[in-house]
């Protein structure tokens, strides 16, 4: 009868072993999840394409290619994100059409001799700030609430006069 009891006893822990490993790996997997899409919000907040004073003012020279190259950094960044996502998970969605938004401003911009316009970059924008506010709502209270752009400049840039 102890053989029987060391058997069981033996069982019911191995089964509690990996039942703790498991629920481990999953809580290590949500909490990698969770700072991933953190840095990806914290990333977009500063990023100057998405700044209003970007999309409001003129651009100078350099502007469309340095835009180009924010977005396609941002790209990466999404990339980046979605791969530390867990499978199935509730913001896979939102990162996806993140995703696709970008790849959609890419794709007018190269319509357009690789120049983008402002209102591709004004829509974008709008795509990414909308996406972003879903992450938001489906983390809830501990996700970044900086919107996309909003965390690019310490201040507002001081200009010059406009040549009229």
């Amino acid at each position: 009868m102890d053989f029987i009891w060391t058997l069981v006893a033996t069982f019911v822990g191995a089964a509690l072993a990996l039942g703790a490993d498991r629920l481990g790996k999953w809580s290590d997997a949500k909490r990698t999840e969770r700072a991933a899409i953190d840095n990806l919000l914290i990333d977009l907040a500063a990023k100057r394409a998405f700044a209003s004073d970007t999309l409001d003012e003129p651009w100078s020279e350099g502007s469309p290619e340095r835009i180009l190259a924010s977005v396609n950094h941002v790209r990466s960044q999404i990339r980046e994100a979605r791969m530390q996502l867990r499978p199935g998970s509730k913001y896979l969605d939102p990162v996806r059409r993140m995703t696709r938004a970008c790849a959609t401003f890419m794709s007018q911009s190269e319509q357009r001799a690789g120049i983008p316009s402002k209102e591709d970059l004004r829509e974008l924008a709008a795509a990414m700030s909308h996406e972003a506010r879903r992450i938001r709502k489906i983390g809830g209270a501990g996700i970044i609430q900086d919107a996309p752009g909003a965390f690019s400049l310490a201040r507002p840039l001081e200009r010059g006069p406009r040549d009229e």
